[in-house]
C-alpha cells in the first residue's frame, strides 16, 4: 500500500493546474480508411495514418415554426483543409422524445444539417463531432 505522504495534497495540485495553459494538441488517430487523404468525407479503401488532423465538437440548435423537416448550417470555429468526417446526434426536441433522422453534409468551413421528424417539432438540439485534415 502506498504511503499517504507519497500523494500530493489537493492544494498543491490545484495551484499547479491553475498555471497550465490550454494548448492546441490534436487527439491521435492511428488509423483512417477512406477515399482521399485530404477529403476525409469521401468513401474508399485508401488506408492511412492521418497527420495533422484534429477534432472539433459542438452543440447546435434549430427552432422555428412547427415542421416535419428542415435544415440549418453550423459554422466551424476553424476551417479544415478538406471535408471532415461528421457524427451528429439529436439530444432534444420540442415536443419531447420525437424521433428525428439527421443527414450531415460536411464542408471544410461548415456543416449543413438536414433533419426529418416523425411529427412536427418546433425545436431541435444536436451534438456533433467533426474530424478532418489540418487547418487551412
Amino acid at each position: 500500500m502506498a504511503k499517504e505522504s507519497s500523494f500530493p495534497d489537493f492544494d498543491e495540485f490545484d495551484s499547479w493546474i491553475k498555471r497550465v495553459q490550454p494548448v492546441r494538441s490534436p487527439l491521435v488517430v492511428r488509423y483512417r480508411k477512406g477515399g482521399d487523404g485530404q477529403d476525409y468525407a469521401l468513401p474508399g479503401s485508401q488506408v492511412s495514418v492521418p497527420v495533422g488532423g484534429y477534432f472539433q465538437a459542438g452543440a447546435s440548435r434549430w427552432s422555428g415554426a412547427a415542421a416535419t423537416s428542415g435544415g440549418f448550417s453550423v459554422a466551424l470555429a476553424q476551417p479544415f483543409a478538406g471535408s471532415p468526417l461528421v457524427v451528429v446526434t439529436p439530444v432534444y426536441t420540442q415536443p419531447l422524445f420525437t424521433g428525428v433522422f439527421l443527414l450531415a453534409s460536411p464542408q471544410a468551413y461548415q456543416i449543413e444539417l438536414h433533419w426529418w421528424a416523425l411529427s412536427a417539432i418546433s425545436e431541435l438540439h444536436v451534438h456533433w463531432l467533426a474530424f478532418g485534415p489540418g487547418a487551412v
